[in-house]
């Protein structure tokens, strides 16, 4: 997906949609030193110790976590994007967009982490 740079402020819109509506999301998250982790889950806070957190639920049950780093204060030297399925070759755009979502949230962090939002409004 093609992606556009967004401020703090319409990602932090946006994670507050993605919370409050309980939106499912593909979590895709890949650290500096190449360490990936993939979790399906909800955005389940953006905590005080300014930490992302993805909760893994089944039943309404925890069943993991997934907690980024994102800053101090919240999105700080963070680099935030958007990207929806119309950016996807046209062959490839429903197959991926059930699979992971219409939409993409990505989060590059100070350290060069990334983390990848995937969901459907």
């Amino acid at each position: 997906m093609r992606k556009r740079q967004i401020s703090l402020d319409e990602a932090g819109l946006l994670l507050d949609k993605l919370i409050k509506e309980a939106v499912p999301v593909v979590a895709f998250f890949t650290s500096k030193d190449g360490v990936q982790v993939k979790l399906r889950g909800l955005v389940d806070s953006v905590t005080a110790e300014v930490v992302l957190v993805v909760a893994a639920k089944q039943d309404a049950i925890p069943g993991g976590y997934l907690s980024v780093p994102i800053g101090s204060p919240v999105g700080t030297d963070c680099k935030f994007s958007y990207g929806d399925k119309r950016a996807l070759p046209e062959q490839m755009r429903d197959k991926w967009a059930e699979e992971l979502g219409e939409a993409v949230l990505t989060v590059v962090g100070p350290d060069a982490s990334r983390l990848h939002l995937f969901f459907t409004l």
